[in-house]
């Protein structure tokens, strides 16, 4: 009985931190089986990836790839590191703001320029329904809060060895 009332005690917590309802919990998989501390923790993580896949639709999965590993760079640096340099060498990472191009929903980029520039984007520059410049890196995940942005990307330089070849 005392495992009973525990276990209805965690799915009502988990619950309440998580916003999300017993019957979706059961979906990821809580069934009402004790679990381990780690195992819980591991429950609790998807339940959150899932609640941000909203985000990683606007963003994309390289952006918030870089968002999680700027946070666990910020959560385990050691005093001797001076700048965080992401795995992915294909993002252009400049003391921690990256270089993103983002897609207006309108052909007025003027309100997405707004948007960014309250995310903390600087350099911005517009052409047609693209918007380019420096986001913080820790501000990628309030992207997904900017009403006027279709998607967003890491900015990717191209280059041609041979500029007379067409591709």
């Amino acid at each position: 009985m005392k495992t009973l009332i525990n276990t209805i005690i965690a799915v009502l917590t988990l619950c309440a931190l998580t916003g999300v309802n017993a019957m979706e919990l059961r979906s990821y998989g809580f069934d009402g089986t004790v679990r381990s501390a780690e195992q819980q923790r591991a429950l609790e993580e998807q339940i959150q990836l899932n609640r941000e896949s909203s985000a990683v639709q606007k963003m994309g999965v390289d952006l918030a790839e870089l968002y999680h590993e700027h946070q666990q760079y910020q959560q385990t640096a050691d005093a001797g590191v001076t700048s965080f340099q992401s795995r992915n060498t294909v993002n252009r990472v400049v003391d921690d703001y990256v270089v993103i191009d983002a897609v207006s929903t309108s052909a007025d980029t003027s309100a997405l320029v707004d948007e960014l520039k309250e995310l903390g984007m600087k350099n911005v520059g517009a052409a047609g329904r693209i918007v380019s410049g420096l986001l913080p890196i820790t501000s990628i995940i309030r992207l997904a809060d900017c009403q006027s942005l279709a998607f967003a990307r890491p900015s990717v330089a191209r280059t041609r060895a041979d500029p007379n070849r067409r591709y």
